[in-house]
């Protein structure tokens, strides 16, 4: 069974507003997810799932890397490359799709998902 999640919908305009407006919502992890239009209309929900729930393990679980590489050429001057990655990893247990919605142009599609903040999240 799913708890009740204290969360009303609302739109300004026919666009709902957690489009524009990352919501808070109290006990869970809030995750947006935005996707291009893909060859099929089923790709464009799932990704956009997808990467609603790569934003909610961004907030569970993050390590960032740099690099650095400094550069210099004689008489020139000097010049540096930074690189800097991001790994996240995490078990989730009850990721819940809210509300899904796409853009009047059919190009743009957003997902709105969240997680429970308890015992059935954590780090890997």
């Amino acid at each position: 069974s799913i708890d009740p999640i204290p969360y009303t919908l609302s739109s300004k305009g026919g666009k709902p507003s957690w489009v524009e407006d990352f919501p808070i919502i109290p006990g869970y992890y809030v995750g947006v997810g935005v996707s291009q239009r893909a060859g099929r209309f089923a790709a464009s929900i799932i990704d956009a799932d997808d990467r609603a729930m790569e934003e909610i393990i961004r907030q569970i679980s993050v390590s960032q890397f740099t690099d650095r590489r400094d550069i210099e050429v004689e008489s020139v001057g000097t010049a540096f490359a930074q690189n800097r990655r991001e790994i996240s990893e995490a078990v989730v247990l009850g990721f819940y799709v809210l509300h899904r919605w796409i853009s009047p142009d059919g190009s743009t599609y957003y997902s709105l998902a969240v997680c429970p903040r308890d015992k059935n999240t954590r780090p890997q």
